[in-house]
């Protein structure tokens, strides 16, 4: 993983990040409205926000929202790590050789919400180590102080996480926050890393690295706006996987909408 430091400078910053807490406070209003109680996990959710851990929501938002002048900052660096020699546009100028959009969106740790527990985000495809096939890109909206409860990285974790790899003393519940997870478990003896940051900076790190949001102990809402980039060949199917939406639901008539979904 690696930080870089004052990549947008405040205008910028602000720019880029406003569509998400934009469309943040709209679903997080309507969870208020229609009463809705989230249970734990993409599944428990809906397509516009899901809870990854009590009191951290996850709301996505299309590419397509976000400034593309700002965007294609980022796409520069994660084509090149993810695929070399394909950072040209494509055909369509749409998205550079050999790169995916895979997800954007922001997630907001309230205050007091605990640490995640430690979960890699998909899954190695091969039981000997490649390179990576996705790319997570964090972008708080502000200043992340320790108090905050930034993202916590296990270095060179991403070596480890892999339950294909013969010996593997863990399964896919690597990435879906099991309780027994741990550092220790995947063969870690590395102190965790708390990724704090000044506002404009960006974080980029391999999705396989074992990691979890921090206890947020401020008196603030965490914002952090994500873009995530695939290998054109990769498709993930662990990340949202709700097919319900906050639009059509009715509180009031939650038994009969949960059996015409099932």
């Amino acid at each position: 993983f690696v930080i870089l430091k004052d990549f947008f400078d405040a205008d910028e910053l602000k720019t880029l990040t406003e569509p998400a807490t934009s469309k943040a406070k709209e679903v997080m209003g309507m969870l208020q409205t229609k009463r809705v109680s989230l249970g734990i996990g993409s599944r428990a959710g809906f397509r516009e926000v899901c809870l990854r851990s009590p009191g951290r929501y996850d709301v996505p938002c299309e590419f397509e929202e976000f400034p593309s002048q700002l965007l294609e900052r980022i796409e520069g660096i994660a084509s090149k790590v993810l695929a070399e020699g394909t950072s040209k546009a494509s055909d369509d100028g749409l998205e550079p050789r050999g790169l995916g959009r895979a997800f954007a969106g922001l997630v907001r740790a309230q205050p007091r919400s605990e640490a995640q527990i430690w979960h890699a985000d998909s899954p190695h495809s091969f039981p000997e180590h490649r390179a990576p096939h996705l790319l997570n890109v964090l972008v708080p909206s502000e200043t992340v102080t320790r108090e905050m409860g930034p993202t916590e990285l296990v270095p060179g974790s991403h070596l480890l996480t892999n339950h294909l790899k013969d010996g593997a003393a863990f399964g896919t519940e690597i990435l879906y926050q099991a309780e027994t997870n741990s550092p220790q478990k995947i063969g870690s003896s590395e102190e965790p890393i708390a990724a704090t940051m000044g506002a404009g900076s960006v974080l980029i790190f391999d999705d396989r690295i074992l990691h979890r949001g921090g206890h947020n102990r401020a008196s603030c809402d965490r914002d952090v706006a994500f873009f995530s980039y695939r290998k054109a060949d990769f498709f993930p199917s662990t990340h949202y996987e709700s097919v319900r939406t906050l639009k059509t639901y009715d509180h009031t008539a939650m038994a009969a909408a949960v059996r015409s979904e099932f």
